[in-house]
């Protein structure tokens, strides 16, 4: 075998050591809310268009379709989150009924949280359904099942077809660490997340477990790192806790970056916030003031009107954006929001873009202080502060690289990379390359969130020797994907570089 001269080798070479361009915004994608719907402050539902409502701008990943498949093993899975929960609601009532000797009612499967946690215990201990992996679901595990298009979260859940889905409240495995005598609960019936003392023994239990099941996004970890009992932190070992299984995708780090601009990025989500955590802008939009609902929706209009920091996309978060500013972990969570380069973050209740689909009076609220779901009046008279946050698209392109290998002169052959829209808002861009290669189809794009175009590449070799070359993609912080090939007989290309 001849060798390859030199500078073909360093050309080669180059290639090889080329790192595609691939922007991460964030780790994980948020999902939609599931609200599709928008109404005014008393309750009538009215036309979505540029009423900068959670129904209006949808943001984050379109759910699938169908959401959930029953496995017919007594398990369906979440084709959103790629969890697998019983299809039981209330597994302890129907087969343990025994267990439950807490509460008014012994055997209706309402326990408190150390007798939750040990029951899951019990179900893999007996490797129930065929599995010995179950566990109490995580705050955000558990909150993932939540619609807020239904106004009961019980009957919604039950027609999709799990059974037995209580309208009460669920235990998580997640301490509230503020008072860590508490644990974070989720009601299934209005949707709304809360917290109770751990030895209330009114709340049921969902098992979930886990598989590499292909799923729409990945859920984020809460953040929570050690475990409680009802007195003080504990050895996590064997507990089930969250802060012992820490499930999820893990948390870049750092968290947050500063822009230099005034603004934040959370590179968890891709999310881009104001670093003034209320209400920043120019003085016509009536800054640094805490709003009624109608005004917070008013004062995110205003913010793009003057083209706020450079962008006229702001919005008012959804409750599942407002939300992920959650980290479990801290005692105190406006304080470590601010300590780590937000500024004025408020002790209380932060307006989201969704309403209470069981009082469409009432919007979702997010309490700063303890990181729970409420909801409030959207009335004239009631007031809550406002976040403004704005979403970037990301690209992604998969592979990345693209190998030809050997292609007579005069032939051609096609190969094909996907660009995906991994952030938000409109991914909108093109793909370029040179000769020998070529863009065959797909080589423009415009995609929503999660949406995924196909290109197609060819390689028509019109001299003999090794080729090498990029596909340059634009839009959500642009791609380089090298491109490569030889009309060489022989081996693959890459052996030639062995010489003989």
């Amino acid at each position: 075998m001849k060798r390859i001269p030199f500078y073909v080798k360093m050309l080669l070479s180059l290639v090889l050591l080329l790192v595609p361009v691939l922007a991460v915004a964030g780790k994980i994608q948020l999902p939609q809310t599931g609200q599709t719907a928008c109404y005014n402050a008393t309750g009538n539902e009215i036309a979505c268009p540029n009423t900068g409502q959670d129904g209006d701008s949808r943001a984050g990943v379109a759910w699938p379709n169908p959401r959930f498949r029953d496995n017919g093993d007594g398990t369906i899975l979440d084709n959103l989150s790629g969890l697998i929960w019983a299809k039981n609601g209330n597994v302890m009532k129907t087969r343990d009924p025994g267990f439950d000797t807490d509460g008014f009612i012994a055997g209706d499967g309402a326990v408190t949280w150390q007798h939750a946690l040990a029951y899951i215990k019990k179900l893999n201990s007996e490797n129930y359904l065929g599995h010995n992996d179950w566990r109490l679901p995580n705050i955000i595990e558990l909150d993932s099942l939540v619609h807020a298009g239904q106004s009961s979260q019980a009957v919604w859940l039950n027609l999709q077809g799990f059974s037995n889905v209580q309208e009460n409240y669920y235990w998580s495995s997640t301490t509230l660490v503020y008072y860590d005598w508490n644990a974070r609960i989720v009601n299934m019936y209005g949707g709304f997340m809360d917290f109770d003392s751990k030895s209330s023994n009114g709340y049921y239990v969902w098992p979930v477990r886990s598989e590499n099941s292909v799923s729409t996004i990945s859920l984020p970890r809460t953040g929570q790192t050690t475990c409680y009992d009802e007195y003080s932190a504990i050895d996590c070992a064997g507990t089930g806790q969250d802060g012992e299984l820490q499930t999820g995708a893990a948390w870049p780090d750092p968290r947050f970056r500063d822009n230099g601009d005034l603004t934040m990025t959370d590179n968890l989500t891709g999310l881009v916030w104001t670093r003034d955590a209320n209400a920043p802008g120019p003085t016509s939009c009536d800054p640094g003031t805490s709003k009624n609902w109608q005004g917070a929706l008013n004062y995110v209009k205003c913010l793009n009107m003057n083209n706020y920091l450079g962008h006229n996309d702001w919005r008012l978060p959804n409750r599942k954006e407002l939300r992920s500013l959650v980290d479990e972990q801290q005692q105190q969570l406006v304080d470590f929001l601010n300590f780590i380069g937000f500024y004025d973050v408020k002790f209380g209740s932060y307006w989201s873009s969704t309403t209470y689909a069981y009082n469409a009076t009432d919007a979702w609220t997010v309490d700063m202080y303890y990181g729970a779901f409420e909801y409030d009046s959207k009335s004239d008279y009631n007031y809550n502060y406002v976040w403004p946050v704005r979403s970037i698209p990301l690209i992604q392109v998969t592979p990345v690289s693209l190998n030809f290998g050997h292609v007579p002169v005069g032939s051609t052959k096609d190969l094909f990379l996907t660009v995906k829209n991994s952030g938000d808002g409109t991914l909108t861009g093109s793909a370029t390359t040179s000769a020998p290669f070529s863009i065959v189809s797909g080589g423009s794009y415009s995609l929503l969130a999660g949406q995924r175009q196909v290109v197609t590449i060819r390689y028509q070799p019109t001299a003999k020797g090794a080729h090498a070359g990029t596909v340059v993609f634009t839009g959500g912080g642009g791609a380089t994907i090298p491109v490569s090939g030889t009309t060489k007989a022989g081996l693959p290309w890459l052996l030639l570089l062995l010489g003989d």
